[in-house]
């Protein structure tokens, strides 16, 4: 192959012969080469010279061995480093799960929160009309009311009706969240 009379192979082909050889090309380079060789006798002739040299030094060399030592090593790293991954897996699974889990609560607990404001507003509304009924007297105070006594009835009839909201979803052990920023 060093041969100064060797017109070796074309451009740009020796290399992919070597890579054909040792089985690293893709598909379509295969394809290419192998076309290639069976119509240039110069590549083809390169390319068995390349193919003896290479059954030469692979018959004249030494072998390195590994000790057992290294295999044994090399086996446990291996080893270990697939527990690790796997690992890795369990954990990125777990978290998708927690996250999952997390969301589903948040969104559980807010139509909880909402559902119970509105049945505690609804609560209180009957519990006035009931009162109408029950109380016909006090169907007349409300009339005799000026306008700002008036206003601070219904503002503390509408903070009762809110802190009951807040009271019955206490109760139950959710409230709703309050939110600083969106």
């Amino acid at each position: 192959m060093n041969d100064i009379n060797d017109a070796g192979p074309c451009a740009g082909y020796e290399h992919l012969i070597v890579e054909l050889q040792e089985g690293t090309l893709g598909a379509e380079d295969v394809r290419a080469v192998r076309s290639h060789l069976s119509l240039c006798p110069r590549c083809r002739a390169w390319q068995s010279r390349f193919i003896a040299l290479d059954a030469q030094l692979a018959e004249a060399l030494p072998r390195p061995a590994l000790s057992q030592e290294f295999a044994a090593t090399l086996r446990l790293r291996i080893a270990a480093e697939t527990r690790r991954s796997s690992q890795g897996d369990l954990r990125t699974a777990a978290d998708d799960e927690y996250r999952r889990m997390v969301a589903g609560l948040r969104q559980g607990s807010q139509r909880n929160a909402f559902l119970g404001a509105v049945a505690a507003v609804i609560g209180t509304a009957c519990a006035l009309v009931a009162l109408r009924f029950i109380l016909p007297e006090a169907s007349a105070l409300l009339p005799s009311l000026s306008g700002q006594e008036r206003e601070v009835a219904f503002g503390l009839l509408g903070a009762s009706v809110a802190l009951a909201a807040l009271a019955w979803s206490g109760a139950r052990g959710v409230l709703p969240a309050v939110r600083l920023s969106p």
